[in-house]
């Protein structure tokens, strides 16, 4: 297994012994353009090379085996600040209780960082001479020194990953009270970084990072994969992507790496092309073909949906963004809006009355959980009439934001199971400072939860990676289109609040349709043809391989339509004719017999996969696991499996739509010091940290 990594067009590798780290912190070594590795060897090693690489600054310094001259002297002359931060840092790992020989020994180590190797030795000698008792002591330094480097980098490490993995602003660690509490904890051992310092080591951790996932996706064999495209914004609306890559390894095993993240340049800068451009050179430099390229998974933003054009790109728009923005104006009242205003009572309405009446509703439910929750006395009395036992903690409304429609209907949920308590509550307390919710309020709460019950549905379970695959996601479309597409869906709740509670919900009502309709529009403008094109990749998910969704005709449809994916996907990845069938065939004649055969035999595994599922009895939960298992009786609908499985077609549940906002925090405080360092480089690195995190996490959890 290779040592090297390619850093655009250069191969590089750590120089395999190094005994000053200081010069070598983000110094690699050049393999020659061209050269490839001695017969026999399986690494690079320093007698391979004549050139180093410097990361930091881009820069090709000589390079000979058994001096390092040339790397130090770089080092000195252009990065000495960074020399600096190194050698205050091991200082700062030194500082121990010791003998008074050892510190004479630290103080001579201190003047060897700041004047070079001939201070070194003469300086070592001179304390040896003078000191021949410290030699015993001696022996024991390494371990221990051994021991506060790896604290050290472990303090580091974790302060990284906090800082970055919470996407807290990098001036944190200047702040006195966590310097006070580091102080504390460590005893004096350990000493905070300053910003710039900080800024370097996440630049660093950085670039560390890509390379090792870059080093481990070289080992792996990616045929085909697909990319989300995570859209990360600020307030003044400058945007960042962070590109996924998405694959099913050969072990039937989902793996997603974060490939980088890019600033998208404003229209006035290129905009769509030059984003286009960047994420062509990153995917150049991760060694992934464009040809290969499945699917990509985007928001519905302008400049994004540029970009897959001029990628020549399949875009698959990620629901949850969709839905995100379909709904927002309707669970949402907007700000400086006068939500008890009259609308009109007669005559059309629009959809913004339509919406400022349903958000003005919610809003008020969300008052109603207020009150319960600022009235302590309300409360109490309120969890005396609850029916539900458990502690109080449990007993207490939800409290959130509701700032996504998914929040708000989680809270809807939570209200109505607190509805006959409230009920009771304002039965037996005529005189409250509390409003009485009305009838209106209720029909409202149950009217959104039954609207929007499949969506929640759906994305509860869209956290795993089985259920983000093409084919899930083309089941989970059909099933919510046709759920939204019924006639008379709020019927019978209306019918309800009109004997029940005398309520007639017909205004109200309307809104609500205005709210069914128009999910229904975005899902249709958004996926239907996407549906019609990619129905058929639904058979390749085992659970649902029976289509009792769709009727007999298309079922047909799609199974002639699988089995030519597979015969096309078998040509593509046959290799190509050699010199001798060139030869007596002709350089363009096909082999029309073996296309024949080939054909022949995936019609019958078709046929035999889709008999399978008609008959099977028991439940599948993994289709990861069932093809792995079954690869061997369906070779080629195994090998179209693991290019459909490993096409992610929507975002996790379990972060949020892809469309993420950049703490105002954070921006604020790279823009402060835009003046000695690149604000838009550190927030690059600290998402890329950030995002690798979270997968990460998710990886660990699977």
């Amino acid at each position: 297994m290779s040592n090297a990594f390619q850093h655009g067009s250069r191969t590089l590798f750590t120089c395999p012994r190094i005994r000053r780290p200081k010069y070598w912190q983000f110094i690699k070594l050049l393999v020659p353009p061209g050269r490839t590795l001695p017969p026999g060897n399986s690494k690079w090693s320093s007698n391979d090379v004549m050139e180093a690489y410097c990361l930091r600054c881009n820069t090709t310094i000589p390079f000979q085996k058994g001096s390092s001259a040339a790397v130090r002297n770089h080092m000195q002359k252009t990065h000495p600040q960074e020399l600096r931060d190194f050698i205050a840092q091991e200082r700062a790992e030194g500082e121990v209780p010791a003998a008074s020989g050892r510190a004479k020994r630290s103080s001579s180590e201190s003047s060897l960082d700041e004047d070079g190797d001939s201070t070194m030795r003469s300086t070592a000698t001179n304390s040896n001479s003078a000191r021949p008792a410290a030699k015993k002591p001696r022996n024991n330094q390494p371990p221990m020194r051994a021991q506060s480097e790896d604290r050290k980098a472990t303090a580091m490490d974790l302060l990284v990953r906090w800082i970055c993995g919470s996407l807290e602003p990098l001036s944190t660690v200047t702040e006195g009270g966590l310097i006070q509490l580091i102080s504390l904890l460590s005893q004096g051992t350990h000493e905070l970084p300053d910003r710039a310092a900080m800024c370097r080591v996440v630049e660093q951790k950085e670039t560390e990072w890509r390379f090792e996932t870059m080093e481990q996706v070289k080992n792996k064999v990616v045929g085909h994969y697909s990319l989300s495209a995570e859209l990360w914004c600020t307030h003044y609306d400058m945007k960042y992507v962070a590109l996924l890559c998405h694959h099913v390894n050969e072990d039937f095993e989902p793996e997603t790496f974060l490939l980088g993240v890019i600033y998208v340049p404003p229209p006035e800068d290129g905009g769509a092309k030059e984003l286009a451009k960047l994420m062509e050179a990153v995917l150049r430099e991760w060694g992934l073909p464009k040809r290969s390229l499945s699917l990509l998974l985007t928001t519905n933003g302008r400049t994004i949906c540029q970009l897959a054009s001029i990628l020549e790109a399949k875009r698959f728009p990620d629901i949850w963004a969709m839905v995100h923005n379909s709904l927002l104006r309707w669970v949402r009242a907007p700000r400086n809006t006068d939500t008890t205003a009259a609308v009109p009572s007669s005559g059309t309405r629009t959809k913004q009355t339509a919406q400022l009446s349903v958000a003005s509703v919610v809003q008020e439910l969300r008052w109603l959980a207020d009150g319960f929750d600022h009235d302590s006395n309300a409360k109490k009395m309120l969890l005396r009439a609850q029916t539900l036992r458990g502690d109080e903690e449990d007993l207490m409304i939800r409290k959130t934001d509701c700032m996504t429609w998914d929040e708000v209907y989680d809270f809807l949920s939570e209200l109505m199971l607190w509805r006959p308590s409230i009920n009771r509550f304002f039965a037996s307390s005529p005189s409250t400072s509390i409003t009485k919710p009305t009838a209106k309020m209720w029909f409202v709460a149950e009217a959104l939860l039954l609207l929007l019950r499949t969506l929640r549905e759906v994305k509860q379970i869209a956290t795993k990676d089985q259920a983000r695959t093409l084919p899930f996601v083309i089941h989970c479309l059909v099933a919510i289109k046709k759920q939204l597409s019924q006639e008379n869906m709020l019927g019978p709740l209306i019918e309800h609040y009109r004997m029940t509670m005398e309520f007639d919900a017909t205004e109200i009502s309307g809104d609500l349709l205005m709210l069914q309709k128009e999910i229904q529009g975005s899902i249709t403008a958004s996926y239907d043809t996407l549906v019609s094109e990619f129905l058929w990749s639904s058979l390749l998910d085992p659970r649902y391989a029976k289509m009792d969704h769709i009727d007999e005709d298309k079922r047909e449809q799609c199974k002639l339509e699988l089995t030519e994916r597979a015969v096309e996907l078998h040509q593509k990845s046959a290799p190509s004719p050699g010199l001798m069938h060139q030869l007596l065939q002709g350089e363009n004649a096909p082999n029309e017999i073996d296309t024949d055969d080939m054909r022949i035999s995936v019609t019958d595994e078709v046929s035999a996969y889709m008999a399978e599922h008609q008959q099977r009895t028991t439940r599948i939960t993994d289709p990861f696991v069932w093809w792995r298992d079954n690869r061997e009786r369906y070779p080629f609908l195994s090998s179209l499996a693991r290019v459909w499985l490993g096409s992610v077609a929507c975002s996790s549940a379990d972060i949020g739509a892809l469309r993420r906002e950049i703490p105002y925090t954070v921006v604020l405080d790279n823009e402060k010091h835009d003046d000695t360092e690149d604000s838009f480089k550190t927030t690059t690195n600290m998402l890329y940290l950030h995002v690798s995190l979270r997968e990460s996490k998710r990886s660990a959890q699977k």
